[in-house]
């Protein structure tokens, strides 16, 4: 079962920890970047939360165990209260993550230097930290494909729709390259609008995450 095989938003409240767990492996295995991660059924950790609580919680689990097993270390270096404050901590902090943001989480933080040194010290400070700097990546690679401009010359930067109007021109004047260009502008801004809300929805928590509730 790949990818492609989506979760919806009805079908979480009936998933299973095991059937779920599945899916992330595929999901590991599969998503390579944040751009994929985020263009995934929005699916948000706080909806899990709220519909399947019991499953998205287990997977968290056996995420943290992983990382344990990874490392060398066993689960007993953690204990229950370590891991369940863990586990909420990433649900309360990180409720607009997807599973997709968690599970290349992981897999970055195993493979990038960028995630921190590893010196012996596995806990859940270690662990938050990774998502703190997946986060800030996550931000990055957003605000990459919500301003998409293009250089026209070495100084001026011109608008989507003055981009899309040169494209079009040296389309007609039988420019392959561009047609290219077109394509991916195109998929981009159907990305957006299929997820105009979504975006929304995540742009005004991020300004307000810190408001006090």
């Amino acid at each position: 079962m790949g990818t492609e095989i989506s979760i919806t938003s009805k079908e979480i409240a009936t998933l299973s920890s095991k059937q779920l767990i599945t899916i992330c492996r595929n999901i590991s295995s599969e998503i390579s970047s944040i751009e994929k991660a985020i263009n995934a059924p929005p699916i948000q950790l706080s909806q899990w939360r709220s519909a399947n609580s019991e499953c998205i919680k287990a997977v968290l689990v056996k995420f943290i165990e992983g990382t344990l097993l990874f490392y060398g270390r066993n689960r007993d270096d953690m204990n229950d209260y370590q891991v369940s404050s863990l586990v909420n901590a990433i649900l309360d902090k990180y409720y607009y993550f997807r599973i997709e943001d968690v599970c290349l989480c992981f897999k970055r933080a195993r493979e990038s230097s960028s995630y921190g040194g590893f010196y012996g010290r596995i806990d859940g400070s270690v662990i938050m930290a990774w998502f703190a700097t997946y986060d800030r990546e996550r931000d990055e690679v957003i605000h990459s494909l919500d301003n998409v401009k293009t250089e026209y010359n070495t100084e001026d930067s011109i608008s989507r729709d003055e981009y899309k109007e040169l494209l079009l021109a040296r389309i007609a004047g039988g420019d392959l390259y561009a047609n290219a260009d077109y394509m991916k502008m195109c998929e981009i801004n159907n990305i957006f609008f299929d997820k105009r809300i979504e975006i929304g929805n995540y742009k005004y928590n991020r300004l307000h995450k810190f408001d006090k509730k």
